[in-house]
């Protein structure tokens, strides 16, 4: 077996898998996705389909 063919294929297939990381900031990230999630008034249409689906599910799964 020729080992170098092997390490070759490895680090090849292992160089995809990298990524460069250009903003670090995780958390200021969530944040601002989360603003956006209120601003824009998903929350609201998340609450209320919670709210229609369990009372739905109340009365249709019996």
């Amino acid at each position: 077996m020729n080992y170098g063919d092997f390490f070759h294929d490895l680090t090849r297939q292992v160089t995809f898998l990298a990524q460069n990381v250009t903003d670090p900031d995780m958390m200021g990230k969530i944040g601002k996705s989360i603003q956006h999630f209120i601003k824009t008034g998903q929350a609201w249409a998340f609450v209320i389909g919670l709210a229609l689906g369990f009372m739905l599910r109340g009365n249709i799964g019996k």
